[in-house]
């Protein structure tokens, strides 16, 4: 069975620009897989592969080893290299992360990365408070300081790389070693979130004060209040990650008449949260509201944004299959 996958150049990616052919086939057949395009259960074809891809067969060798390792295919006796259903898949990985960030699955890849951080970042947070050396959680402070000053000059690139650095400090200072294994998801998902333009030019300053709020607690020593202004954190990322989902299962608004809208001029809250605007004085944090006014606002512009930035224009994704030939199993 022969698939055609059309090229991705035109697609942004978050991944570190990687040379060399193994890179680009890997990255190709990653993303390929990970759109179902070819779907599970399908089977693949040194030979067609290499033709496919323009590469030898020793690199098609050591790229289908490496999607063996993350559980995106698997060899079968007498049958041939095979997709796996997505629940075999190491969803842990990188580079699996990246790929579902970058395919056509990246809302309910959010959504699943979103809800991971919520049930461990506060856990994380309070044993900081109670295990961090001292220089540890004054970097804390010093990154907060920092991340401020980033946010109100509107540097996304600087905000984005401090918020990353304070999120993976808090994890490591949990000495908990299997949260700290998580730095790297939690820094895949917000620099998806950047790189999919999700977040405006300035950051909310409420974001900021917990931000601010987590770093200071756990200097403090205090647990109860380091969980607290974490999960305020979380929650204000699970309640954007929420509108998302809706408006793009309704499939209205902006999106259903054609649109794509430019987050830059909608405000987006949450950790690492954006808005329109340059806000002149620090907010008093206090939890999600449903009730009329700016978190309203909030909601609509999460919204909106989410549907026009999931409706980009593409590459041709259609896919060409040619009826089974007769060939041996690699």
């Amino acid at each position: 069975m022969f698939f055609c996958v059309p090229s991705r150049s035109s697609e942004p990616n978050t991944r570190a620009i990687a040379t060399g052919p193994y890179a680009r086939v890997l990255d190709r057949l990653g993303l390929a897989i990970c759109e179902g395009r070819p779907a599970p259960g399908a089977v693949l074809f040194i030979d067609d592969l290499a033709e496919q891809y323009g590469a030898s067969r020793p690199v098609i060798r050591e790229v289908l080893r490496v999607l063996s390792s993350m559980g995106l295919v698997e060899t079968r006796r007498r049958v041939g290299i095979c997709i796996r259903p997505p629940e075999h898949w190491n969803v842990f990985d990188p580079q699996v992360i990246r790929w579902r960030l970058a395919s056509g699955e990246r809302m309910g890849q959010l959504r699943s990365l979103t809800e991971l951080r919520a049930a461990v970042e506060p856990q994380a947070a309070a044993l900081a408070a109670a295990r961090a050396t001292p220089p540890e959680a004054s970097d804390l402070i010093a990154l907060a300081a920092r991340m401020w000053a980033a946010g109100k000059a509107g540097d996304e690139a600087t905000f984005l790389r401090l918020d990353i650095e304070f999120h993976a400090q808090v994890l490591m200072s949990s000495r908990n070693e299997m949260f700290a294994k998580l730095q790297q998801l939690v820094a895949e998902v917000l620099t998806g979130r950047h790189h999919y333009h999700l977040m405006p030019h300035f950051p909310q300053a409420e974001a900021l004060q917990w931000h601010a709020e987590v770093a200071q607690a756990i200097q403090r020593g205090d647990g109860d209040q380091a969980r607290s202004a974490m999960v305020q954190i979380m929650e204000q990322a699970l309640s954007e990650m929420k509108s998302m989902w809706e408006h793009a299962n309704e499939g209205s608004g902006t999106a259903q008449a054609g649109g794509v809208v430019d987050p830059r001029t909608t405000s987006v809250v949450g950790s690492g949260g954006w808005s329109d605007q340059p806000s002149s004085t620090a907010a008093t944090p206090s939890r999600p509201r449903s009730s009329a006014g700016s978190r309203i606002v909030v909601s609509v512009g999460v919204s909106t944004c989410a549907v026009g930035w999931s409706l980009q224009p593409t590459t041709d994704r259609s896919v060409g299959i040619s009826r089974p030939r007769s060939r041996a199993a690699p």
